[in-house]
Order: C-alpha cells, then structure tokens, then sequence
C-alpha cells in the first residue's frame, strides 16, 4: 500500500486536551503532550526529505518503509537518549520502549501526513 504523506508537519499531535480526572465530572482540562512526539517529528522531516529529492531517487513510502523507519528512529532516540545526547521525559522514553511500529500505527500515520 502506497500512502502519499504531505510536506507539511502537523502539530496536532503534539498535544490534544483531555480531562485529568479532577472534580466530580473531571471539568478541568489541561494539554497533554504526546510522548512519541520526538519520534513523529524525526519521521515527517525523513518523509519530507525524500519529498523533496528528485522524483527518481525518492523512496516510495509504504507503510513497510514508514514500520521500519519508525523503529530505526525509536533505537536511535533511545540510543542518544542513554548517551545524554537526546533529552526525552520519562513518559517518552517508555512509551518508546513499548513503542512497536504496527501495521495500523504506521497506516494512521500514513493517512495524518497526506
């Protein structure tokens, strides 16, 4: 399957409002930051690299290519991470670790970048 991703970053993923369990019917809100955010921004600027190389040495995005990408920037974020040349919160770096690049994921992203 061949998913078309835009030039453009989207920054709705970066953060999405949600209740935080105060109050009787949770009425208070705050932002909450998605925490493979790191992750999806390293895959749209590859994305958007591509897009721009000339039409015959660009990649065709899959969602095979957008699957294996995804799990080459989770080791490298963990990588640097562990080397103190990337600075990920807690919750980033667990949800990397439980991070696994799934057909479905790598669909949706897909369909969010084009």
């Amino acid at each position: 399957q061949i998913l078309p991703l835009s030039m453009e970053t989207t920054r709705n993923a970066k953060s999405s409002a949600r209740h935080d369990g105060e109050g009787a019917k949770g009425d208070k809100k705050r932002d909450v930051r998605d925490p493979l955010v790191s992750l999806k921004e390293r895959l749209t600027r590859f994305c958007d690299r591509n897009a721009a190389l000339p039409s015959e040495e660009r990649l065709m995005i899959t969602t095979a290519l957008i699957r294996t990408k995804g799990l080459s920037i989770k080791e490298e974020l963990l990588e640097g991470c562990e080397k103190g040349e990337v600075r990920l919160e807690e919750e980033e770096v667990a949800a990397l670790r439980a991070f696994k690049a799934t057909k479905s994921w790598a669909g949706k992203v897909g369909k969010e970048n084009g």
